[in-house]
């Protein structure tokens, strides 16, 4: 097994139950660690973008699409 690929699976399934059991600093910290592993596939980037914005914390939204805009990601979200 692909030790990147298993790491990359590991921090996507800690987000995911960190989300669905409303432990929102634990899905963040998760999505932040799969975002650093994988920093030109968008879907952390995407779900760290929900967060802020359901959780309306706009300074890091900003920062975040900042970095986004720099790493040259493209998404549909």
């Amino acid at each position: 097994a692909d030790p990147q690929r298993s790491a990359q699976q590991h921090w996507r399934t800690q987000a995911q139950q960190a989300m669905l059991s409303g432990r929102l600093s634990d899905a963040e910290a998760a999505w932040l660690q799969l975002a650093q592993l994988q920093p030109q596939q968008p879907e952390a980037f995407e779900q760290l973008a929900q967060l802020y914005l359901q959780q309306q914390d706009w300074p890091r939204l900003t920062q975040l699409l900042a970095r986004a805009q720099q790493q040259q990601l493209d998404s549909v979200a």
